[in-house]
């Protein structure tokens, strides 16, 4: 979905960006006009079908039904994907009922074909998590009988992927085609996770063991864009006549959407400093590696946002260490700004506001939001920094180059 249809700031965008406009919608042209229960368990939900059934499934069904994937994204990614997205998705979740119901294997349908065994598991759930992104965002788009809380999507999601994966390796092929898929499930299960997990948050439904069961569903999440970029990374075998994903992942944007989400997550937890650092520097490690920095297809805005969310970890890691030496600093305790931590501290600090410092010379002063932003943090890192620095002249050099960038500074003596 685009960014304007976002509930809040913290929700990830799409995988992909828009080509069309979806034109897709405007060709349903009325002809829905049954209602059909499906099978893929968000409730009873009901969606809206042609009144005449085919009794078979084709792998010219296949092919169709690969084609209305891409005209879901395209218009997920378009100018009104409330209106656009929801008929085309609906239209996927019958398909693949229909699959279901005609062969308990629906990959069997296209084992002629050199798609993935995942493809279909990919596009049904991935259809069950786009609903659930509408849903989160207007609920009232849920036909009759369709679960109007996003959770209940979210979960169908999650079913159809771990009962697609069960006893599968996570092996990947050479060939593109199945790279493509298998990283989509992948990326788009994590997502899944996340964005269920913030879901059940916002409607207090955290549990006595919320947080211990949030930080699992964070590890969980992590595993998954793991096992997602090295299915992105595994290096293409040259031939130029084997079969190419139809819509192909964007790596670039791909991760930094990932990485956005779970730096997201990450934030709403206060956990230990040491559990803090070990999902941002799994971020840094897993989603924010320089292996796609310098190809030709991610570009410079996207460059960009890679640096920024890298400044973001960094800067997160460099305030758990700083909170564990406050309480020292407060009580001027002199061995504490030589402490393991506060020169931890130090050293990431001056990684995140070398990036956003990075970020602000990149954009040679165009507007976009990377920008402001970025200019925003900086100050809140160099501020972060003097208080972790004892030389006094340093210190007040820091603070008055935060001033600079709208920090507050005389606030904090307050």
């Amino acid at each position: 979905m685009s960014e304007s249809a976002s509930k809040s700031p913290k929700r990830p965008r799409g995988l992909l960006k828009s080509k069309k406009a979806g034109k897709a919608a405007e060709d349903d042209g009325g002809r829905s006009s049954k209602r059909l229960k499906t099978d893929h368990d968000a409730g009873d939900a009901e969606v809206s079908v042609d009144s005449a059934e085919k009794l078979d499934v084709t792998l010219e069904d296949w092919e169709d039904l690969k084609e209305l994937f891409e005209n879901s994204l395209e218009a997920l990614e378009g100018e009104n994907p409330l209106v656009a997205a929801p008929p085309l998705l609906r239209g996927i979740l019958h398909e693949c009922d229909r699959f279901i119901r005609h062969h308990p294997d629906p990959t069997t349908v296209y084992e002629s074909s050199q798609d993935s065994k995942l493809a279909f598991a990919a596009i049904h759930g991935s259809a069950l998590f786009y609903m659930a992104r509408i849903i989160s965002v207007q609920p009232d788009i849920a036909s009759a009988g369709e679960p109007q809380n996003s959770s209940s999507w979210f979960e169908a999601a999650l079913k159809i992927f771990e009962s697609a994966t069960e006893g599968r390796d996570n092996k990947t092929t050479a060939t593109e085609l199945d790279r493509t898929w298998r990283a989509r499930l992948e990326f788009t299960w994590g997502l899944a996770i996340l964005e269920k997990q913030d879901e059940e948050a916002d409607e207090g439904k955290d549990g006595e063991n919320g947080e211990e069961e949030n930080a699992q569903k964070i590890d969980s999440a992590a595993s998954h864009f793991s096992k997602g970029v090295k299915h992105l990374a595994v290096p293409l075998s040259g031939d130029d006549s084997a079969p190419k994903a139809r819509t192909p992942l964007r790596p670039a944007q791909t991760l930094i959407t990932a990485a956005d989400a779970l730096y997201a997550a990450c934030q709403e937890i206060s956990d230990e400093p040491e559990q803090a650092r070990k999902w941002y520097n799994s971020i840094l490690e897993t989603l924010l590696t320089s292996q796609f920095d310098n190809s030709s297809a991610t570009t410079e805005d996207e460059r960009a946002e890679l640096a920024l969310l890298r400044g973001k970890c960094w800067s997160a890691i460099a305030t758990s260490h700083a909170e564990e030496c406050e309480e020292g600093l407060a009580e001027e305790d002199e061995t504490a700004w030589n402490s393991e931590a506060a020169t931890a501290g130090r050293e990431a600090f001056n990684k995140a506001i070398n990036l956003f410092r990075g970020v602000l010379k990149a954009s040679n002063q165009k507007e976009r939001d990377e920008e402001s932003e970025a200019e925003t943090l900086l100050g809140e890192a160099l501020l972060s920094l003097g208080n972790l620095t004892e030389d006094e002249k340093a210190r007040e050099k820091l603070y008055s180059e935060a001033k600079e960038y709208g920090v507050d500074v005389d606030a904090m003596d307050e």
